[in-house]
């Protein structure tokens, strides 16, 4: 192409935009492109966001500095969709098409810069900040019309004094309700500032409370707050009123009255098999004797609702009709009636593993409270094919090329066994479970097959932070590998003992301890386990009979026991990057290492770390990262492409909503795996490779959110590339290069 056509083509798309613009602003308005605010004292976060959520408009939204949605909007002629819309209902057909989808689905009106709007937004302001005690609050706003594209508005805030609680006074004569519990804890003290929002905190704690004692007809309409703002010296006195409750008819008020308990009756007559009283008992939240607490029933019906075998949960109250005693009395009766004991499920899904992604099929029948403990019997036969690297040559196949069949059958029930369900407090909602799995997979170089066991126990341990715990007591494998020809000669070409000891038979008996639980004020998460098998096989060898070798190998029969340690953990942020609901940034950082015991020379692959792939450093492939800087040229022995030891990355996004059905995320990622030193010097370990050995990634993700499920589209390129020769390994020092990630879900 000649280089003036080209430089035509470029001087057209980057025009463009400006002529769009242009024509916006030739006429007596102004495009709106920006809002600040601008204050005498600096504020707070939470203020300066409740002033922002206080704009009645906005800019119009932009993309790598470009609005984007405005030059879509643009582009259509009104009289143009007009005549496209007229035509289709003449063919009785909605509104749709090319022109509709672009003007009116991903297309922005322009926001001009309004005066009355901007006024209307500075007296709402104006109301926030006296909500926060700034009584003499004033807000102004200006113009700037410096900027080519458009104006901007400038809040400018002068607080004055702020206004300070002088005194809190309780006022509970006619509500019923001990001022002395209800007053103590409370979240107003003399001296801090008034503030709406604290307010209404203390509002909702003196209702939980109340609800806590048993006062079930007290609600927030019976709290008012009366502020003294006479006195000069900016102190407001804070008078808390507790008001009686008025019945039918009557013309004063009369006091609450604390509710309690009295008997928890069973209905199970709609019960095919009813539930044991023990389960009952631990899944009811409501005591005989307590206060009537709404929490208390929400709970308990949350727990009961969560037993599959249950179909219809009711809590009838039997409220007392006399109003001339102290206490109340409240008769609960929780009447249940399970769903169909049996259920046969078909159901199509994605393999998710990080090594492997095609279609999977499963069919799966439940036998719902076999036994009256609110058990549940499940078995699941499963198939799927699957497209996957292979490990013998370096060329990615997305062609299905391996396939997979498996049997799982499940029993899971409620409480921890062998301890008693009375024994256990009712907040930790523990579950025993034995899972037995047969599966058969094929693969490029091997057919596998595997035989699992587990016998797993998990309870809540903080019920605020839904803090879990879960534990495999027993976890009892044998795997099975049977190498086809050509990758057995695969691995005699690499003539290495330790790359075998990855993909031959191993079996497994150890446990492992999983703990998960939400952190943070902004709904991050946290997750660690520890794995591990083989510590004790060596004691238990003569007992069992097993065979124990000079080097400390355990073998039952001919097959080893593998002793190896793992540990994986990760970490989840969430940030608050805007206060727009349609933007999110988030965070993740991942460890994880392993370690071999006597008689166990290498973990097989299974066990291992895998570098790259579309949920770790997505500049690269699965297993085509790594360990440290390795490349496919080396020609190191041992070494198996994109599998480590131990793995670090950290990946951070910025997502935000395109449309309603589409997220577009911008990510970056660093990381890598690495082997353990070995003594060589051959760059897979971290001490033999050091910083030169992390990689750098970032690029841009399209995500498709059908409510029920998310595809997820990542493009990564790649910033740093250790498995290039130094001196090639940064961007600017070779050709561009990346990977391209289809998936289920996001990343994290």
């Amino acid at each position: 192409m000649p280089s003036y056509i080209a430089t035509g083509i470029i001087a057209v798309v980057l025009l463009f935009p400006f002529h769009a613009l242009s024509q916006i602003t030739s006429a007596e308005r102004h495009l709106l492109v920006s809002q600040s605010i601008e204050c005498n004292e600096k504020l707070s976060d939470r203020v300066m966001s409740k002033l922002e959520e206080s704009y009645r408009m906005r800019p119009n939204r932009r993309f790598v500095g470009m609005t984007w949605r405005l030059y879509a909007y643009q582009m259509i002629r009104p009289e143009a969709l007009s005549r496209s819309l007229t035509r289709r209902d003449e063919r009785n057909k909605s509104p749709g098409g090319l022109r509709y989808a672009i003007r009116e689905g991903f297309g922005e009106p322009p926001s001009y810069y309004n005066n009355d709007e901007h006024y209307r937004t500075s007296l709402k302001m104006v109301q926030v900040l006296n909500q926060e005690g700034y009584l003499q609050a004033r807000v102004e706003v200006t113009a700037d019309s410096s900027h080519i594209s458009g104006w901007k508005a400038i809040y400018n805030i002068d607080l004055g004094k702020r206004w300070v609680i002088n005194k809190v006074l309780w006022n509970t004569t006619t509500s019923g309700l001990p001022e002395d519990q209800i007053s103590d804890g409370g979240l107003l003290q003399k001296g801090d500032p008034l503030s709406i929002t604290d307010l209404q905190s203390e509002r909702e704690r003196i209702c939980k409370l109340a609800g806590r004692l048993g006062f079930a007809t007290f609600n927030e309409g019976f709290v008012k707050f009366e502020l003294d703002t006479l006195n000069l010296n900016a102190g407001v006195n804070v008078e808390i009123i507790l008001r009686g409750q008025r019945l039918e008819n009557a013309s004063t008020s009369i006091p609450h009255k604390s509710i309690m308990i009295g008997s928890v009756f069973f209905d199970q007559s709609n019960m095919t098999k009813p539930l044991m009283s023990p389960i009952l008992n631990h899944l009811v939240t409501l005591e005989k004797g307590t206060g009537f607490d709404p929490e208390k029933f929400a709970s308990t019906y949350r727990r009961l609702s969560g037993v599959s075998a249950l179909k219809i949960v009711e809590l009838k109250k039997d409220y007392p009709i006399s109003n001339d005693r102290n206490y109340g009395v409240v008769d609960v009766t929780v009447d249940i009636q399970d769903a169909p004991r049996y259920d046969l499920a078909l159901e199509f899904d994605m393999t998710r593993a990080d090594t492997r992604y095609g279609p999977l099929g499963k069919i799966t029948w439940t036998d719902n409270n076999s036994t009256g403990r609110g058990d549940v019997l499940t078995w699941t036969v499963s198939a799927a094919i699957a497209s996957t690297q292979p490990f013998s040559y370096t060329s990615s196949s997305i062609v299905p090329n391996s396939g997979e069949f498996s049997f799982l059958g499940s029993y899971r029930t409620i409480g921890i066994f062998p301890l008693r369900l009375e024994t256990l407090p009712k907040s930790t909602e523990p579950h025993s479970e034995w899972l037995i799995q047969v599966a058969r997979e094929s693969r490029p170089e091997y057919y596998s097959s595997t035989f699992d066991y587990r016998h797993r126990i998990e309870w809540t341990e903080n019920p605020v932070r839904r803090s879990r715990i879960v534990i495999d007591v027993l976890h009892l494998s044998y795997v099975n590998l049977d190498v086809s020809d050509d990758f057995a000669d695969w691995l005699e070409t690499e003539d290495n003992e330790v790359l075998k000891r990855r993909f031959s038979d191993y079996a497994l008996t150890g446990s492992r301890i999983g703990w998960n639980s939400l952190v943070g004020v902004n709904g991050g998460n946290m997750n660690l386990s520890f794995e591990w098998s083989g510590v004790a096989s060596k004691f238990l060898s003569p007992l069992m009979g097993w065979e124990v070798t000079d080097e400390g190998e355990v073998k039952i029969g001919e097959v080893p026991v593998i002793k190896f340690l793992r540990v994986d953990g990760s970490w989840v942020i969430n940030n608050k990057f805007s206060k727009r609901e349609d933007m999110v940034f988030k965070s993740r950082f991942r460890f994880g290492g392993a370690f071999v015991g006597e008689g166990t020379e290498i973990l097989p692959y299974s066990k291992g770390f895998f570098g790259g792939g579309l949920n770790g450093v997505r500049g690269w492939p699965i297993r085509e990262l790594g360990p440290g800087n390795y490349s496919e040229e080396s020609s190191t022995p041992g070494v198996l492409r994109g599998v480590g030891d131990y793995r670090l990355d950290v990946s951070s996004e910025f997502r935000f909503k395109w449309t309603s059905l589409t997220t577009v995320a911008l990510f970056a990622d660093a990381g890598n795996v690495w082997q353990h030193e070995n003594g060589e010097n051959n760059g897979a370990s971290w001490r033999s490779s050091g910083f030169s050995s992390i990689a750098f990634s970032a690029g841009i993700g399209l995500r498709l959110d059908f409510e029920f499920f998310l595809i997820r589209l990542d493009a990564a390129f790649r910033l740093h590339d250790p498995t290039q020769s130094d001196g090639e390994r940064w961007f600017i020092e070779s050709r561009p290069n990346g990977a391209i990630h289809l998936g289920l879900g996001h990343p994290f």
